[in-house]
């Protein structure tokens, strides 16, 4: 018997510098003496083509083999092992031409559809587990891959975090799984870089951000017992995927905030909690600049969420991007929803695409548009009828859009947490301009901080149809 342990149907491992080290581990049951090697064929599966040359492992006396093919981007790949002799020369022969095979020779085995490209993981809540319900076109693409909870790898498909034969006790995910934004940012990137696609799927729904940390002092005190499963539990599962893929990886898919957009304290602590979690996978994947592709927290209609905490939640997500390096956020309160909480479909489509802009822009700096308009200064003019507030928007590609509706989305809050009137809000070029009562002391704006926001269309850039990044607290001039 010829058993292969460590490469598996279906697996995408890591490249990096255009190659990736496949460990290749196994045994074999063989009564002879004369023990004899595994042969290694790496093949290309459209032609038969060798990948690279022909390589040999011994076998140890425990009957155990290992070695390391150097394999370059690309796939699908065949991985073929045969036991083989060496007959001089250099050359070996399979146990098929060895004289005394007999009807005792072991057969050869196969390992189908591996490639090298890129591997990302998947983590967060409901909305990166997938619950979307609508219907909507996203099918499989033959080199996107999936590493399921199960820690079986196949093609990927909806859904992309059931909880079948799952290896992750604290990830059995509860609801009735549906569409995620994963299925289409792993085709998308693999259309954009013309490689191979592994995703591995960890999301738990309804989960606080404290709970994927490991396990502390400052966790446990947090989160003592939440939602019936101890703290730092989800932990374990991103720990299991690291194994899964020998602990190596592009980046991280992170969607998760509305659990602690319910809670005043979990929302101020939302920002250092985040990055101490990064820190943590980054040290768990031997990586200090792993990228991180973030997504600001949708709508809720479930009246649970005030408007100030989500608000909070998208600024504490905002921030995140700003302070910490090699961390993305991308919008998603524009777009519909298929319950009160959860994205649908179509919602799920344009959230992929936009995760895959962003990594495609700002890591692999190839010529996509994956920033959305970003606040980042707010000065006041006095006017002859009051006041005017401009607020300057970086990565505007053609300019911002508002449809006539900003004004609802904007609030102006004074020292004391009063408001001022909004007489007129508009889009200009780069910039809001927001006109209301004359006031010199100290003033914060708040845009698109809603948890439902109030009008049908969001202001948008009108090249890349981003619309703007939630904005909570920004100090005026």
């Amino acid at each position: 018997m010829l058993h292969i342990d460590s490469v598996h149907d279906f697996q995408i491992f890591q490249q990096t510098g255009g190659y990736a080290d496949i460990p290749v581990r196994g045994s074999v049951v063989f009564e002879e003496k004369a023990m004899p090697q595994v042969m290694l064929l790496l093949l290309r599966e459209d032609d038969s083509t060798l990948v690279t040359a022909p390589q040999t492992a011994p076998i140890l006396p425990d009957g155990t083999f290992s070695t390391v093919l150097h394999a370059p981007v690309g796939g699908h790949y065949t991985l073929l092992c045969a036991l083989c002799r060496a007959v001089g020369n250099g050359d070996y022969v399979t146990a098929a031409d060895w004289p005394d095979c007999g009807h005792d020779a072991i057969p050869s085995t196969a390992v189908y559809h591996i490639g090298v490209g890129e591997v990302f993981l998947i983590a967060g809540q409901s909305n990166a587990s997938g619950v979307g319900k609508t219907p909507g076109f996203d099918p499989p693409h033959p080199l996107v891959h999936l590493c399921r909870n199960s820690l079986t790898w196949t093609t990927a498909a909806h859904p992309t975090n059931d909880s079948t034969d799952t290896a992750h006790p604290g990830n059995a995910d509860f609801y009735l799984p549906g569409t995620s934004p994963y299925l289409r940012f792993g085709t998308a990137m693999c259309r954009a870089l013309g490689c191979p696609i592994g995703l591995v799927s960890v999301s738990r729904g309804d989960t606080y951000l404290g709970q994927w940390l490991p396990e502390d002092d400052e966790t446990q005190a947090a989160f003592p017992q939440q939602d019936g499963y101890p703290a730092g539990l989800l932990w374990h599962v991103i720990e299991s995927a690291a194994a899964a893929v020998d602990g190596k990886i592009a980046g991280v898919a992170w969607y998760q905030g509305e659990n602690d957009a319910d809670i005043p304290a979990m929302c101020e602590a939302y920002g250092a909690r985040f990055a101490r979690f990064a820190a943590h996978v980054r040290r768990l994947f031997h990586a200090p600049e792993l990228p991180f592709y973030t997504v600001q927290i949708n709508k809720s209609t479930e009246g649970r969420t005030s408007p100030e905490l989500a608000g909070r939640m998208r600024e504490e997500q905002r921030q995140a991007a700003h302070r910490i390096p090699h961390v993305y956020v991308v919008p998603a309160h524009d777009l519909p929803m298929s319950d009160h909480v959860h994205n649908n479909t179509a919602a799920n489509g344009v959230i992929g695409e936009r995760l895959a802009w962003s990594a495609l822009e700002n890591e692999y700096h190839l010529p996509y548009f994956g920033k959305a308009p970003d606040a980042i200064s707010a000065k006041r003019t006095r006017t002859d009828t009051g006041m005017q507030v401009q607020v300057l928007f970086d990565n505007v590609v053609m300019g911002l859009s508002d449809f006539g509706c900003t004004a609802p989305i904007v609030r102006l809050r004074t020292d004391g947490n009063g408001t001022l009137p909004i007489r007129s809000a508009e889009c200009r070029g780069n910039a809001l301009y927001v006109r209301t009562d004359l006031y010199d002391g100290p003033l914060t704006i708040d845009i698109a901080y809603e948890a439902l926001p109030s009008v049908p269309v969001l202001p948008i850039d009108r090249g890349t149809g981003m619309p703007l990044l939630g904005v909570y607290g920004m100090a005026v001039e």
